[in-house]
């Protein structure tokens, strides 16, 4: 078996890509947790990125829904966040003080949302 692996150079050099995830859009979202970012590569390569409201958040993972939303965590700052297909950022706070955030997934048989803390 033969495999073809493609590599892509991200516009910032140390933006520290970590989790990735497909869209329902076909596209690969992933988090930059150095440069405070969402990023989005569609299948052809072109690269966009979405800055995060909150300053230093430390976005890890991420995952997307049926309904074609991003979730992510900010282990940092106590949230997980929400970016809806029309780009629109919405940050939650844990009820858990400093439990720092670090995976989330969509389970979609439930439409529920699960994530995971460090404490």
């Amino acid at each position: 078996m033969r495999i073809n692996i493609e590599e892509y150079d991200l516009p910032h050099v140390d933006s520290g890509p970590y989790g990735i995830t497909t869209g329902k859009d076909g596209a690969l979202w992933f988090t930059q947790h150095k440069a405070n970012q969402i990023g989005r590569m569609t299948v052809d390569g072109k690269l966009t990125h979405i800055d995060l409201p909150t300053v230093n958040a430390g976005v890890l993972s991420i995952t997307s829904t049926v309904q074609g939303d991003i979730w992510f965590t900010e282990n940092r700052v106590n949230k997980i966040g929400k970016l809806t297909v029309t780009g629109e950022i919405t940050e939650y706070t844990l009820p858990t003080s400093d439990s720092g955030p670090f995976g989330i997934y969509a389970r979609t048989q439930w439409r529920h949302l699960v994530y995971r803390n460090e404490g």
